[in-house]
């Protein structure tokens, strides 16, 4: 790592940790201590990454009783996190990756006059997660809207695949605010998708993309269920038509992409002989052999 300071080392090894590929925070964070000629340095900062880097890709982790705990920057208090699905504040540990401990959430951290829409949309969004995600978790937040009266509920989806026996890792990341006016049954709808993938198979080849996403929501009727269901169909459908879009680009890439990265015809202008080449190659090695 080429820096002339001490800070900027440490700066240069943290973005290096931060860019961590799914699954692989600790493997970068080792292979950095070994380049190190002092790797006592990342101390004073290693809890401030792990805690930047798990919050930002919503680690999942088990919780007290083996439900999954989204960690996340919206789910972040003094000192802990907070798990809406048990009415609690989880303490966890950025480290080790573990729930350390918990406490019963305030009715300032779980405001329980819009509790009724966000346990409708934390149903519709649990079986919308367990249908289309194998290894998914979400988790749902709900306040008042800083304007107008309304509601704001908060929808984070995070689904990992680790299989680094076979050479790759992925992440799939989203994030959905549903802001709806109370008694209305229209509501707007913003979001943001993550793609993380890395493939490492003889060789070293990496996937980040993101996409956001806005639209107009309209239920049957204003129920803070008929909302939910029609919220989560709406994201069901903008997240499955980005994921066809992706497959559809890299199904594309070798006459699209590849093709613009490599040249028609080589320099000469001439097609490669490649029957002639071998032949060349062949009367070379014989020439070599009998001299």
């Amino acid at each position: 790592i080429m820096a002339t300071t001490v800070e900027g080392v440490v700066a240069t090894a943290t973005d290096f940790l931060l860019k961590s590929p799914p699954g692989e925070f600790t493997d970068v964070l080792h292979c950095l201590r070994k380049l190190l000629s002092d790797e006592s340095i990342l101390n004073s900062t290693i809890h401030a990454t792990c805690r930047e880097y798990n919050t930002e890709n919503m680690y999942v982790a088990e919780g007290p009783s083996g439900n999954p705990v989204l960690i996340t920057k919206q789910a972040e208090t003094n000192d802990g996190y907070i798990d809406p699905r048990s009415g609690k504040v989880v303490f966890f540990d950025h480290i080790v990756h573990k729930i350390t401990g918990s406490r019963p959430a305030t009715s300032q951290e779980i405001d329980g006059d819009v509790e009724q829409y966000r346990k409708e949309f934390e149903t519709a969004a649990m079986q919308y997660v367990k249908e289309h995600y194998l290894h998914g978790a979400t988790a749902v937040y709900a306040c008042k809207a800083e304007s107008g009266g309304g509601v704001q509920i908060k929808i984070c989806v995070s689904s990992n695949k680790h299989s680094p026996q076979n050479y790759w890792n992925g992440r799939w990341l989203s994030e959905w605010v549903c802001t709806v006016q109370r008694g209305s049954s229209s509501a707007h709808l913003a979001g943001s998708i993550k793609v993380d993938a890395h493939y490492f198979e003889e060789g070293n080849v990496q996937l980040n993309t993101d996409a956001d996403k806005e639209t107009k929501i309209v239920a049957p009727d204003a129920s803070p269920a008929s909302l939910a269901t029609t919220t989560l169909a709406t994201v069901r459908d903008l997240e499955a038509a980005y994921q066809d879009d992706l497959d559809t680009n890299y199904r594309n890439m070798d006459s699209t992409t590849f093709k613009a990265l490599r040249r028609i015809l080589p320099i000469t202008r001439n097609k490669v002989d490649w029957e002639k080449i071998m032949h060349y190659k062949l009367s070379h090695d014989i020439t070599e052999f009998t001299t």
